[in-house]
């Protein structure tokens, strides 16, 4: 938006302007008469100059009249005619008033003597200048409120869709975040139920660094992928809780990529869509590769079940509340720029994120050592799976 200035140093400025042109206007008559003159050197040009300039400046003094009027009643919205003979009727007047302040004994020449034809004309030129000086500033201030009404309009748009974009993403962590917990607590439930009171605490404990995970990151729109990998391992941990040995893990991350920002909470939901659609269904061992590598855009996060038949049957356009949520928050975050692919094949099913580089200045944080890559054999202390509903 253009920024105001003082309302007194506008006036001034404007002033300035007038009375520039006013003086370059009067120069033209001056240099023309000192030619024909034949005088030399410039005190004679400032004393033609001295003789000329005082008509003009009278102009310039009436220029603020002439702009009221045309305002309020000498402009097109009363009709062109009366507004005509309005303009004439008011050159005249000004023509007649200037000719008797300026010459006093001889006005009579100039108002209706033989000179009066060059006299008028000369005055209806300078009517017709300040009619013209009027109308671009006119235009000039209407293009000003204009472009300061765009910008303020494309401020409010900005803002209300940055208002609707921080919205929405609360709005999808919050589906997925109560999805999480009730799961949580069936677990823990069930381990109390069956007299596992350590490997229930220590799920406890997950879910209380869990839970903390969350109210750190509410506010935050990325996070450097060591911290994703470091919910993540808790995570996994709860979920072996339940599996045990039929969820066998395996990570293969480029230290280069672990300072990467990426937004709360996708690499988690990659993993829970694999544990509901691979391992859940199945009573066999379901093997599970995690990675995460750097590339030429940005970052690549992937995860590749070898579920095989056993996984529930699902296509690009139905993966479940998990992955539409996250390819709804990557497309508000990152526009077209960020990319979420499904795929299923002999071998397994393998989900890929690609994240871009352009967030990269987002998160400054110091460099940190590596988080401890999770390993499936000691997060839970136990192999034997338990049974839960999987919600």
């Amino acid at each position: 938006m253009p920024k105001s200035e003082p309302a007194d140093f506008a006036k001034l400025r404007w002033f300035l302007l007038a009375l520039a042109a006013w003086s370059l206007l009067a120069a033209i008559p001056s240099s023309s008469a000192y030619i024909i003159d034949g005088s030399q050197g410039l005190q004679r040009w400032l004393w033609i100059f001295g003789n000329i300039a005082p008509y003009y400046y009278l102009w310039a003094l009436a220029t603020p009249v002439i702009y009221r009027l045309y305002k309020t009643w000498l402009n097109p919205r009363h009709g062109w005619l009366p507004v005509v003979f309005g303009h004439l009727a008011m050159c005249l007047g000004l023509s007649v008033l200037f000719g008797v302040i300026l010459h006093q004994g001889a006005w009579r020449v100039w108002i209706y003597g033989d000179i009066a034809p060059g006299y008028y004309a000369m005055s209806g030129f300078s009517y017709l200048f300040i009619l013209l000086g009027i109308y671009f500033f006119d235009l000039h201030a209407t293009v000003r409120r204009q472009d300061a009404v765009i910008a303020e309009e494309r401020q409010r748009t900005l803002a209300l869709e940055a208002d609707l974009a921080k919205t929405q993403i609360e709005m999808l962590r919050n589906q997925m975040n109560p999805h999480f917990l009730f799961n949580a607590l069936n677990c823990i439930g069930a381990l109390i139920e069956t007299r596992q009171n350590d490997r229930a605490y220590a799920v406890l404990e997950d879910l209380g660094s869990l839970l903390r995970s969350l109210l750190e990151h509410r506010d935050q729109e990325l996070v450097p992928l060591r911290e994703e990998l470091s919910f993540v391992r808790r995570y996994i941990a709860m979920e072996q809780a339940r599996f045990g040995e039929r969820m066998r893990l395996q990570f293969n991350v480029d230290s280069s990529a672990m300072q990467w920002p990426v937004p709360p909470f996708v690499l988690q939901t990659l993993i829970e869509n694999t544990v509901k659609h691979a391992v859940a269904p199945t009573r066999v061992p379901v093997n599970i590769e995690v990675s995460a590598k750097r590339t030429s855009n940005g970052i690549s996060l992937q995860v590749f079940d070898d579920g095989k038949e056993k996984r529930r049957k699902q296509d690009s356009a139905g993966t479940g509340v998990g992955l539409e949520n996250l390819s709804k928050r990557l497309q508000l975050i990152y526009g077209e720029d960020a990319g979420l692919s499904f795929v299923q094949d002999e071998s397994g099913t393998t989900v890929r994120l690609a994240i871009p580089d352009h967030k990269k200045t987002s998160i400054e944080r110091p460099e940190a050592e590596n988080p401890e890559i999770p390993k499936a054999e000691n997060l839970t202390g136990s192999d034997q799976p338990i049974s839960l509903k999987y919600i």
